[in-house]
């Protein structure tokens, strides 16, 4: 009798977990050309789905390709887009395959995807001279991959907050049933209800929040977003610097102070491979500075890309921001 009570409370449980794993699945769109006209922007065919993208600025000028993180979409780069703009910039900022309204194609997302995405990109708009890539993030390993992999096609190199060894979250990921159910159960609700909590601020930051949301309602997010964890993508990249300082090409780091997902000491391993890299600390800045504090990212971007940055210029700053 122990027995049947036993196994029936594990086919309970078992069944309530497997409810509130399909209740919980927040993926009830599809995209489709209608929501794409919808959300505007220029879309565009590459060999593994279509690509969502804004290609901004006087035509001719050099072009500044504006890579987002793991998670939050192109919006992110709403607030550079003016002050590149008047900086004599173009710009081209693009939502990865599985984020924002770019396709999420049933593939691995790995560094190979993610590199020809921006390649194919590239060659898709005709802009073939080199580039300025910047990188945020994940996206700072996407740039920093593809530098070591087409430095032909690279001028200068900016990354903010960039990828240098794994990511701990990662590990969670990784196991099959127990990953699909973390994935949905935590790491995707985290997502969710960051977005819901943070609309408070001016209007980028709503949209930016909002279009984080969003994305997770289409199909197809949360395997992207399952496959990115369990393969290279976000693995170690401390190599990848390491075969980027043979290249002894012009290089911005930029770190927030009390930035909790790139440490300190990983930031000087980066600074003693490449002694000649330009590195700027925000003295209030975290991991998601590249958004909070744009004002003060922007210039020393602007700076970097003109040829004209210094060193640490930022450090005067007083904390009060927090």
């Amino acid at each position: 009798m122990v027995i049947i009570w036993i196994i029936s409370g594990v086919v309970v449980a078992l069944g309530a977990l497997l409810g509130l794993y399909y209740w919980s699945n927040p993926e009830k769109k599809s995209l489709d050309e209608t929501v794409r006209a919808r959300m505007g922007g220029s879309y565009t065919a590459l060999s593994d789905g279509i690509t969502h993208y804004s290609l901004e600025g006087p035509q001719g000028k050099p072009v500044v390709v504006l890579v987002h993180g793991g998670i939050t979409p192109a919006i992110t780069w709403d607030e550079y887009i003016p002050e590149l703009t008047s900086a004599g910039f173009q710009s081209l900022r693009y939502d990865h395959f599985g984020r924002g309204y770019s396709d999420r194609p049933d593939a691995i997302y790995d560094r190979a995807l993610y590199r020809r995405q921006l390649l194919e990109l590239l060659n898709k708009l005709n802009l073939t001279e080199p580039v300025d890539l910047v990188g945020y993030s994940h996206g700072g390993g996407i740039c920093i991959d593809f530098a070591n992999v087409y430095p032909e096609r690279v001028r200068r190199l900016a990354l903010i907050a960039p990828i240098i060894h794994q990511y701990s979250l990662r590990s969670l990921l990784r196991p099959s049933i127990i990953g699909e159910f973390f994935g949905r159960i935590v790491a995707l609700r985290e997502v969710m209800n960051y977005a819901r909590t943070s609309r408070q601020g001016n209007g980028v930051l709503k949209r930016r929040t909002w279009a984080l949301l969003d994305q997770t309602r289409y199909r197809g997010f949360q395997r992207s977003l399952l496959s990115m964890a369990r393969t290279d993508a976000i693995s170690d990249y401390f190599e990848c610097y390491k075969e980027l300082a043979s290249q002894k090409r012009e290089i911005l780091l930029i770190r927030g102070r009390h930035d909790e997902e790139i440490s300190t000491a990983a930031v000087d391993q980066v600074r003693q491979l490449m002694p000649h890299i330009q590195f700027h600390t925000l003295p209030f800045g975290r991991h998601s500075m590249v958004f909070k504090y744009a004002e003060y990212v922007t210039p020393i971007l602007i700076n970097f890309l003109k040829g004209t940055a210094g060193q640490d210029s930022l450090n005067t700053i007083d904390e009060k921001h927090g």
